[in-house]
Parts: structure tokens; sequence; C-alpha cells
């Protein structure tokens, strides 16, 4: 068996700073991977549905809200409810169209008849945006940022318990060695 003596020349590694270390690299992990929600809904509402992503909508019309489409959706945390999304019809370039907006709500946002200003892509008319829909996606946005902003406040919490932890024991370790506090 083979027995080394330890090196006096070599410093004990501190535990407060290994501690230290190893809470700086897990908040560090812990909160990129808490933007991670925060990046897939951005992207998932910004590329994938096309009535909330203002690209190409140039051309600024009038519609008039027809009715609201109404459409039953079951989740496990709500259990069955109603949700409600307007269809917009518009004319461009003397034709007209009708178009369903992208954003259910539980609660109808646009009475029939109401007439508002809403943005076309004129390549692609039935491609529409309603600025004010920026608001339920900016509103997801906030919601997928309270778990990052979490992580944060729970870490600097947990870091500040553990700074006054490391100061307690070792102003409990000098008063046992006799030694001033």
């Amino acid at each position: 068996m083979n027995y080394h003596e330890p090196d006096p020349n070599k410093k004990a590694k501190n535990p407060h700073k290994v501690m230290i270390t190893v809470f700086v690299v897990i908040f560090v992990i812990a909160l990129a991977l808490s933007f991670i929600p925060f990046l897939l809904t951005r992207f998932a509402f910004e590329k994938k549905i096309p009535h909330i992503n203002p690209e190409g909508c140039t051309e600024q019309i009038y519609a008039v809200v027809v009715r609201n489409d109404a459409t039953e959706i079951y989740d496990e945390a709500s259990g069955q409810r109603t949700v409600y999304s307007p269809v917009y019809k518009y004319k461009y370039n003397g034709q007209s169209y009708e178009a369903a907006g992208s954003f259910q709500t539980s609660e109808i946002q646009y009475q029939p008849g109401t007439e508002l200003e809403i943005m076309i892509d004129p390549d692609d008319p039935y491609h529409i945006y309603d600025p004010r829909s920026r608001s339920a996606v900016n509103q997801a946005y906030l919601l997928t940022l309270l778990f990052p902003t979490s992580v944060l406040v729970g870490s600097l919490l947990t870091g500040v318990f553990m700074f006054l932890i490391f100061k307690f024991l070792k102003h409990a370790q000098t008063s046992q060695q006799g030694g001033a506090p």
C-alpha cells in the first residue's frame, strides 16, 4: 500500500470557496435552462403562428368582425372550457376575404359588427395580423419569464442563506477555539 505524506507546501482547499463555486455553477446552469420555455414560446409564437407574425403584413385595412368561432378545449388544470377567436371580413383589391384570428381567449374580444384596423400581406391576403393580438403574445412571454425570475430570486436567497450559515459556522468555530470573534 502506498501512503503519501501530505505536502506541507500545498494549501488545503477552502470548503467555503468550493461551496461557492458549486453554487455559482449550479446557479448558471439552472438560469440558462430556465430560459428554454421563454425561447421556445417566442419561437413558436413568432414563427409558427402566422396570424401574429407581422412579417409581410404591410397593408393596413379595415375589417369587420363577423362572428366569434367557439372551440371546446380540455386541459387537466382547468378542465373543459370554451375559447373564442374572432373571424374578420375585409376587402382587398376589390375581393372579399374572411380569415380567423389565431388567438383564442376565454372571453370574446370583439363583438360581431366591430370595425377595426388589421394588417394583411398583399401577396397572401389571408395572412392577417391584428396588432392588438400582440398583447396576448407579450402576456405569454411574461408568463414564461416567471420561471427564470423565480430561479434567479430563489438562487439569490439560497446564496444569502448559505453566506449567513458559513458566517455563523465560522463565528462558532472561532468561539470554540477561544479566539476573538
